[in-house]
């Protein structure tokens, strides 16, 4: 067994023909089996979600300092994905799109850098029997991803933020837009620009709270929540019924 992590193009095409010249010379099959593996050497929970062409969604969570056991079919799907977001306990999110020239050619670490001069996995030949060959590809997530990943809408950087909804079957008649907007740790104003007229409006103020991916707001006696979209860039209400609203950063 061995590992390399630089220059991999080469040495895999190395051993990989030497392995089949070696073998198919003696009239015997060789099967190979592409692993991948996802690692989480950080201290904080990830949750790994990839986003399809198809409109599906497929997520998995890693425990701190875990990984993933080598799978041909989990996540290695990512390749397949319109982009790929790991968020980290919650709080922190960095997604990846499947662009790579966006990315790699920036020297940015992806997992949809495959290209022989920017490959951020490391792989590991392993021999099984006489006859088959498994390649284990290694993703690995650091504490300096953790860091460079972007605060959450629930965390750092919500208090003092503005949402604005301005289409979908939730804005009501004769507004251009609602809008919430979050002024301190418990506080929220509801504004709405009419239709003709040159200032908002304040609309409400009420209290919020916040659990998980979702936000209740409460006025008096009512309430209404706002949740984040699966794509983390909005806030999907429904207000008394009429309809849903999403609410995007101002």
């Amino acid at each position: 067994m061995m590992v390399m992590k630089q220059n991999w193009m080469t040495y895999l095409g190395f051993i990989t023909l030497s392995f089949l010249f070696i073998h198919c010379s003696q009239g015997m099959d060789v099967f190979e089996t592409y692993y991948y593996v996802y690692s989480n050497e950080t201290s904080h929970r990830i949750q790994m979600k990839t986003f399809s062409r198809d409109g599906s969604i497929d997520s998995l969570n890693l425990a701190p300092n875990t990984k993933t056991t080598p799978s041909y079919q989990s996540f290695s799907s990512v390749f397949d994905d319109d982009f790929f977001s790991i968020t980290f306990d919650d709080k922190k999110i960095i997604i990846y799109t499947n662009y790579p020239e966006n990315e790699c050619g920036n020297g940015q670490r992806s997992p949809y850098c495959r290209d022989a001069n920017n490959f951020p996995y490391d792989l590991e030949l392993e021999l099984e029997g006489k006859f088959r060959l498994n390649f284990i590809f290694t993703y690995t997530f650091t504490e300096e991803d953790y860091r460079n990943a972007t605060p959450l809408v629930f965390g750092e950087g919500f208090v003092g933020s503005v949402w604005r909804c301005t289409e979908g079957a939730g804005l009501q008649e004769g507004l251009v837009y609602n809008e919430l907007r979050l002024v301190s740790e418990s506080q929220v104003e509801g504004w709405g620009q009419l239709e003709g007229e040159p200032e908002p409006e304040l609309f409400f103020t009420a209290t919020y709270s916040i659990d998980g991916e979702t936000i209740t707001i409460t006025d008096d006696t009512e309430s209404f929540t706002a949740r984040l979209n699966e794509a983390f860039t909005g806030l999907v209400t429904n207000i008394e019924g009429q309809g849903e609203c999403v609410f995007f950063k101002q």
